[in-house]
């Protein structure tokens, strides 16, 4: 599915920067260290736009997805990539670049220009608008969706904030960027929660339909027998009954019998147990 799709290429571009950025800092050559920083921004400038399209696609929200939308996204991450390789020919992706040497290693110092301020600004934009639609999504579901929603934005939080850092100068050893390793973690918890929690079975915006336009009953109860959630169906069973405001006697009356009589209507119960991870 679409999901399917945009996730697996998120976590690509994740894993093609975390891959050149080790080659480079693994070797000693000036032109093969330039070169394995333009492979890198072939993840770094299509992370924002991957983890963009995975939230339209997970929330559903992704109409405005096509191939002119996306190729109008698409301008700034190729004119990035363009920028980082030609750089030598016009300093305006980075002002000065130098090496230096520490600990045996050759470690690439660069100041950046003015079009590494219009990828950092794109870069955050995309990232905002992303979650943004988390966020949205998060308080439009009902609150049983709210879980996969959360670890979603935490995982990706992550990663964000420790670029923010770099970008305002928290940098180890004063040139090293930490993001790629904080990108990896992320798909390391993306990778975790599909495979043991199933996050991305069905999304919690798929999950509250089923729950609104299933035409059965549904109540969910807690362990003191109270009404805590009602899809739409059972509500107006609820409201059409003489039980009306008196929630209690109702699942009393429910409990006690295998079918009931509502209103000259004859309904079949079944009930299942939900049991959290923690019991």
């Amino acid at each position: 599915n679409s999901i399917g799709i945009s996730l697996p290429l998120l976590i690509l571009s994740s894993g093609v920067w975390s891959l050149f950025y080790g080659l480079e800092l693994m070797s000693y050559n000036h032109q093969i260290i330039n070169l394995f920083t333009s492979l890198s921004y072939i993840g770094i400038a299509t992370i924002p736009l991957f983890w963009l399209f995975f939230t339209a696609r997970y929330s559903r929200m992704d109409g405005w997805i096509n191939g002119y939308t996306i190729s109008l996204l698409c301008i700034v991450p190729i004119m990035t990539i363009i920028m980082v390789s030609t750089n030598s020919l016009h300093n305006l992706y980075y002002s000065s670049v130098e090496f230096v040497q520490y600990d045996g290693l050759t470690l690439k110092k660069v100041e950046p220009a003015v079009f590494w301020w219009i990828h950092v600004l794109y870069s955050y934009m995309l990232f905002f608008i992303g979650f943004a639609i988390v966020i949205k999504l998060f308080f439009s579901v009902s609150k049983e969706g709210r879980r996969r929603i959360y670890y979603i934005f935490i995982s990706s939080l992550f990663p964000f904030l420790v670029n923010v850092l770099y970008v305002f100068g928290w940098r180890p050893f004063g040139v090293l960027d930490s993001t790629p390793i904080a990108f990896v973690i992320m798909g390391i918890a993306f990778a975790i929660a599909v495979f043991s929690s199933k996050l991305f079975d069905i999304t919690p915006f798929a999950y509250d339909i089923l729950f609104t336009n299933i035409p059965d009953s549904i109540f969910v109860l807690d362990n003191n027998n109270k009404i805590i959630s009602t899809n739409p169906t059972a509500k107006i069973l609820l409201d059409s009954t003489k039980f009306k405001d008196r929630e209690c006697e109702f699942i009393n009356a429910v409990n006690m019998a295998l079918d009931i009589e509502i209103e000259g209507r004859i309904f079949s119960k079944s009930s299942t147990e939900i049991v959290s991870a923690r019991g």
